[in-house]
């Protein structure tokens, strides 16, 4: 068990999962700090909750995509700080693949985070507002890539929350890419 916060480099994956019901055991991943930290969720059909991360401040990288049982980014309410946050499989267009984050309609839950350096969203079929990040006024970039139910003023509404409008990609697989 890890008793104390771990500096230097971490990168956990944890994808093609499809029989992971629960992430419980991940916890101490809230503990490491950046630099060149990253996790990535992918795949993962049976998992509900993020709860595993509750506690986490900061991280370099944080991608989740193929979760359609999460329906909440409560469990991310103290997350202040990313390199990189991808709701949804930003890398990849095959609909086959991880896929987005279908059991979230809004970012409900990210009431702590202020900077990203990239934010992300792709193939996230039921995302419809981008209420629930409050506090987030930093974003150097910004992709919206295939979100079937988020309609522009939503979009222009959340830009507008920004200190300085961010580079912004909004559009569908082979106008905008996250990587």
């Amino acid at each position: 068990m890890l008793t104390r916060p771990v500096t230097g480099g971490v990168s956990v994956q944890l994808t093609e999962l499809p029989a992971l019901a629960s992430l419980a055991g991940i916890e101490p991943l809230a503990k490491v700090t950046p630099p060149k930290t990253s996790l990535h969720l992918g795949d993962l059909p049976l998992v509900s909750n993020l709860t595993a991360l509750t506690g986490l401040v900061s991280i370099d990288e944080l991608r989740l995509a193929g979760m359609s049982g999460v329906t909440s980014l409560a469990d991310l309410g103290t997350l202040e700080t990313v390199g990189g946050l991808y709701i949804g499989d930003c890398f990849d267009e095959d609909p086959y693949d991880e896929g987005g984050m279908d059991g979230l309609t809004s970012l409900a839950g990210l009431n702590s985070l202020v900077n990203v350096e990239r934010l992300g969203f792709a193939d996230n079929a039921q995302l419809g507002s981008l209420d629930g990040a409050p506090m987030l006024q930093n974003v150097k970039e910004i992709l919206f890539l295939a979100n079937p139910m988020l309609p522009q003023d939503e979009i222009d509404k959340f830009m507008a929350q920004f200190t300085e409008p961010p580079a912004a990609c909004i559009g569908d697989w082979g106008e905008c890419w996250c990587s």
